[in-house]
């Protein structure tokens, strides 16, 4: 995607641009999926300006427009929704993160009942950060080893994911 280049490449402004334009293509094209996809992309790329406020008010747009075209629950709504989460973890929005994730945890947790899922792993090493944070460690160690679990089972043990969740629970561990 050439946003994602522009971004990678240092051309916020460009990348910026590109997202807009692409915005407004799919709105005259009126395709409301790919408008909701267009949407978290240019929150993203606001987000890594600087341009928070703006950022969290096109995900929570990308999240309705999501949740408007494919219903309240569907697992599209997650990634903006995560996105919004990360966003308030990084500003040290705990309150805010955690009930954002916990929504995206529920929305995974029916999805995957079976539990093998990269982004269920994902969410529950971003619920562990927000409990470190907070020093409620036995929970933090509880999410990240769930995590660590899911993750394993679906790479097994020589991958990022599974390395991240050991390097995480070892910091918990310590505290």
């Amino acid at each position: 995607r050439a946003t994602l280049l522009d971004e990678w490449f240092g051309e916020p402004e460009r990348a910026e641009r590109q997202a807009r334009r692409a915005l407004q293509t799919w709105r005259q094209l009126d395709d409301p999926a790919e408008i909701a996809h267009a949407l978290n992309g240019l929150a993203g790329t606001l987000w890594h300006q600087g341009e928070l406020e703006q950022a969290a008010s096109i995900y929570h747009e990308s999240i309705a427009a999501f949740r408007a075209v494919l219903g309240d629950d569907t697992p599209e709504a997650a990634g903006p929704l995560t996105n919004l989460g990360s966003m308030h973890l990084l500003q040290g929005e705990l309150d805010r993160a955690e009930q954002v994730y916990r929504e995206v945890l529920a929305i995974e947790e029916a999805q995957y009942p079976d539990g093998k899922s990269v982004a269920l792993g994902t969410t529950l090493h971003l619920l562990a950060l927000v409990q470190q944070q907070r020093e409620q460690f036995e929970e933090a160690i509880a999410l990240e080893r769930r995590s660590l679990r899911i993750r394993e089972d679906v790479f097994g043990g020589d991958q990022w994911h599974v390395a991240l969740s050991l390097t995480t629970l070892g910091s918990l561990y310590r505290q």
